[in-house]
């Protein structure tokens, strides 16, 4: 959901529209609730993540009464806010919210399922956050070892779980590994990418960075940059 449509702000169309919803549907109705999350997605993008939490809370709170709390939607929304309190700094907030999402997720699908490795890599970013490394860094050896296994090292999403991995062991002071990681990922999304995705420019930014935090400015980043964009 864009902030603006041809220029124009849209938070304003979208609370009146809620509104009309609410009072015509009812709270609970399905149009009602995306309206709600389309509002919500809105105001993140306009950078009021206080009112777009409470929005999604009342999102929540109405699809676990009228689905139960392991639906898909219930979850997939309860994941939504999870990102939403980690980006506020409300890390305990966010990781109860995404450990019941991994819970009900592998409960109702198996650890292989697209959504539980999703739900595992969420969790372990929020983990990460919060200083408890070891249990990131499980967390992502599995979806990495599962992601190669099944979708191949090229997968996007397999690039993604060594991402998180490498960040995970950098933070934790284990950086050979994260560096070698790091350089993977950034050789495979230039081969796979070109030089000049967003993702490539990502990947690059981050091997910098941890070789910064390693050992300082030395000739090996120089090198990086010369060969970089």
């Amino acid at each position: 959901m864009k902030r603006r449509r041809g220029g124009k702000d849209v938070v304003p169309e979208l609370e009146r529209r809620l509104a009309e919803l609410q009072r015509s549907l009812g709270p609970a109705h399905e149009d009602t609730l995306a309206a709600m999350n389309e509002l919500a997605a809105a105001l993140l993008e306009r950078g009021e993540p206080d009112r777009a939490r409470k929005l999604q809370e009342a999102s929540l709170a109405i699809h676990r009464h009228v689905h139960g709390a392991d639906h898909p939607s219930s979850l997939e929304l309860a994941s939504r806010l999870a990102a939403t309190c980690f980006a506020e700094g409300d890390l305990e907030r966010a990781r109860s919210l995404q450990a019941n999402v991994l819970e009900s997720r592998r409960r109702a699908l198996g650890d292989e399922a697209p959504e539980t490795l999703t739900a595992m890599s969420g969790l372990g970013r929020i983990l990460a956050a919060g200083g408890d490394l070891r249990s990131a860094r499980d967390l992502y050896r599995q979806v990495l070892e599962t992601r190669r296994e099944l979708y191949g090292e090229d997968d996007p999403a397999t690039l993604g779980a060594m991402t998180g991995l490498a960040t995970a062991l950098h933070l934790s002071g284990q950086h050979e590994e994260a560096l070698a990681l790091y350089e993977h990922v950034l050789s495979r999304r230039r081969v796979l990418l070109g030089e000049d995705h967003p993702k490539t420019v990502a990947a690059r930014r981050n091997l910098e960075r941890a070789r910064r935090t390693e050992g300082g400015e030395d000739a090996g980043l120089d090198d990086e940059r010369s060969r970089g964009a």
